[in-house]
């Protein structure tokens, strides 16, 4: 439960912040270094999504 609440507070584009209050880690540091990979899936979704409107792409 823990870690989809993370999931989709960074989905929903909450503030690291924000999310490591909510979840009582002592620092934002802490909670990127556990859920770094949440943000990377993140940005590879946003990336392709960018990636729909570029002339450029064939697909």
């Amino acid at each position: 439960m823990r870690y989809t609440m993370v999931a989709l507070l960074m989905k929903t584009g909450e503030s690291l912040s924000a999310i490591q209050r909510r979840i009582g880690h002592a620092s934002a540091r802490t909670t990127s270094d556990i859920y770094d990979h949440v943000s990377e899936k993140l940005e590879n979704s946003t990336v392709k999504h960018f990636n729909h409107f570029d002339p450029r792409d064939p697909a």
